[in-house]
């Protein structure tokens, strides 16, 4: 809960000024003689903050028993929730094979250190900043782009060889991106709403790659790829929003916030009457979820503008 409170200003010394921290706001915020804290000046106020918004070398215990699947979710939610060690008791010895594919695959900087039959450690041995953030946010937009162009050249061209590889490149997004929100929580921005914001944006980027990688796997389950003019026309123009939107996040113009959204409005009244004009339903779908995905982020960018 946020609530205001008088305190008053102490002289130290012939010219210090001190106030002293709230007790809640110091216990909750595990506050101690000696740390440091964030002072922001917002006009007439001031902002502290702690210098991360969890304690370092958080740790966990939690036991898989023979559920596999439900271990696997948990490993990665430590994870993003800023976690550094993560002691894990399992009854089957396989379930290290499980967690071995999830490092690999899902999850950037976490090694096992130890393992028995009946239980391993995982422990973060990268550190991070949020700096870091940045540029990884970057790095899953370039593959996020790239993602989209590849798909519409696999299907145009025909390209099988090409389309097979997007799966795995989708799963690179997935790592990138567990790693971008784990970064937030541990590192990010004292703005506790534009943090909402980021891991709002992030895990829509996230599911756009879903998307676009459930797509090219639906076209492999053909018997052939028959590209069709209609459903070409409609990805090209998902993709070129696809691509307006990563240029107005980067470099914000109001007016083309605006087009965007009036683009992605005009392509989404344009494919709600084709689902029954018997063109692919399933196709449709999928380009349907991305220019939607697309048009539910325009506010984000007009959030994050807000100082």
């Amino acid at each position: 809960m946020r609530y205001s409170m008088k305190r008053k200003v102490v002289l130290h010394g012939p010219s210090t000024l001190t106030v002293s921290l709230p007790s809640d706001w110091v216990k909750i915020n595990r506050i101690k003689r000696g740390d440091d804290v964030i002072v922001q000046e917002k006009d007439k106020s001031l902002l502290i903050s702690p210098t991360s918004f969890l304690p370092k070398g958080l740790s966990a215990t939690f036991s898989v028993g023979n559920n596999r699947r439900i271990g696997r979710s948990m490993i990665t939610s430590f994870y993003r929730s800023g976690y550094d060690e993560v002691r894990i008791e399992y009854n089957q010895i396989e379930f290290i094979e499980d967690i071995q594919q999830i490092l690999f695959e899902e999850i950037f900087g976490f090694e096992i250190v130890s393992h028995t039959k009946t239980e391993c450690v995982l422990k973060d041995l990268s550190g991070e900043g949020i700096q870091a953030f940045h540029i990884v946010l970057r790095r899953v937009w370039f593959l996020l782009l790239d993602l989209a162009t590849d798909l519409f050249n696999g299907i145009k061209n025909r390209d099988s060889n090409l389309l097979n590889t997007m799966s795995v490149r989708e799963k690179s997004i997935n790592r990138l991106t567990n790693y971008c929100i784990r970064t937030m929580i541990k590192q990010g921005e004292h703005d506790y709403h534009k943090l909402m914001v980021y891991y709002r944006f992030v895990r829509s980027l996230e599911e756009l790659a879903d998307c676009y990688k459930d797509f090219s796997l639906y076209i492999l389950k053909q018997a052939e790829i028959k590209p069709s003019r209609v459903i070409l026309r409609l990805l090209k123009g998902t993709n070129e929003q696809l691509t307006l939107f990563h240029s107005i996040f980067y470099k914000y113009y109001p007016d083309d916030a605006e087009r965007l959204n009036r683009e992605t409005q005009l392509l989404y009244q344009r494919m709600v009457p084709l689902f029954n004009s018997g063109i692919d339903a399933y196709q449709l779908h999928f380009l349907f979820t991305i220019c939607k995905g697309i048009r539910n982020l325009i506010s984000t960018i007009v959030e994050l503008q807000i100082k």
